[in-house]
């Protein structure tokens, strides 16, 4: 037998420190082989969650990938694969791009199979809410000297003004890149930035505005590095893609994996809190943090299932809220 792939669905509250209470929660199980595994999910206007599963192609290391559209309680609705004649492709992330009509921008990669070396393209495609393609567009977005199959965490935002913003980080060891790219409505590129090493980081784990909007914020694990600080940054880009400030999460703050604004431009970030130092049954939390516009800590909760050994990923892949009384975690 194959073993079962997960999506755990939790609503909880989060009005008091150190305080989470389960509310309600659901899990969508897939029966996937072994090379399979989960991607990023959103929730749409709907209240339905859209995301990508990925099956590992081992021959050639390369991952082809669909899209699902499960219920909120749950059940599959349909799914499509990307895929066409003599090219392989992958979905790394999706948002909901417009509301009324319900439109997706979704990015991902992919290369032709009959090209040697195999040669790979970035691809944005908006897409219905069918999953019918409105427009694709293709770029060489990897930076040179970067190995074609090393691209992970990519990241899209919808921008004030009309088109979008994405930031994808190039895990190139020891020469780490950050790529910034922005795109207009139909697809057509308006905007590229690359920064390295220390300004690039390991990881990049989300992006968002700031506070006021007047700039875009970078979620980072390893940039500008300080020791005893925390591995997890809030790295400010402004509008002509210029890293203007950087934020430093609290130590043992491994992984920011999710971060949200509300409303009132405090920040909700969800992530892994990590102190080896500690007994194992205390070592390792799913961690909730609030700061305010000034990035000062405002409240710290910790939660997580009372059998702490089935706790050994990190704790977030994304996250939503229900403002003002409750954060929907996923």
């Amino acid at each position: 037998m194959h073993p079962f792939k997960a999506i755990l669905f939790i609503t909880i509250c989060a009005l008091s420190l150190f305080k989470l209470n389960a509310q309600n929660s659901f899990i969508t199980k897939f029966n996937t082989p072994v090379d399979e595994y989960i991607g990023p999910f959103i929730q749409n206007a709907e209240g339905v969650y859209i995301g990508t599963i990925g099956r590992r192609i081992a021959s050639i290391n390369y991952s082809k990938c669909s899209l699902y559209k499960v219920s909120i309680n749950g059940d599959t609705l349909f799914s499509k694969t990307f895929q066409k004649p003599d090219t392989l492709m992958n979905a790394w992330s999706i948002i909901q791009s417009s509301e009324n009509p319900i439109e997706y921008l979704a990015y991902g990669s992919g290369f032709d199979t009959t090209s040697t070396p195999y040669s790979l393209f970035s691809y944005f495609t908006k897409l219905d809410n069918n999953f019918n393609t409105i427009w694709e567009k293709k770029y060489i977005l990897r930076p040179s000297g970067v190995p074609s199959l090393n691209e992970f965490w990519s990241h899209m935002i919808s921008k004030k003004d009309g088109g979008y913003f994405f930031a994808s980080n190039f895990d190139n060891p020891g020469d780490e890149r950050l790529v910034l790219f922005e795109l207009s409505e139909e697809g057509d590129s308006l905007a590229y930035r690359v920064y390295e090493d220390d300004s690039a980081g390991y990881t990049l784990m989300c992006i968002s505005y700031n506070h006021d909007s007047t700039a875009y914020q970078l979620y980072t694990w390893g940039a500008h590095y300080i020791p005893f600080n925390g591995m997890a940054q809030c790295i400010t880009v402004d509008f002509d893609l210029n890293q203007t400030d950087v934020k430093h999460y609290p130590r043992y703050f491994d992984d920011g994996l999710a971060a949200k604004l509300l409303p009132n431009g405090q920040l909700i970030t969800g992530g892994l809190y990590q102190n080896s130092d500690l007994p194992p049954a205390e070592a390792s939390y799913m961690a909730v943090l609030k700061h305010d516009t000034s990035f000062n800590l405002l409240a710290e909760c910790y939660v997580g299932d009372p059998d702490y050994d089935i706790r050994k990923d990190n704790g977030f892949r994304s996250m939503d809220f229900y403002y003002p009384s409750s954060i929907f975690v996923a």
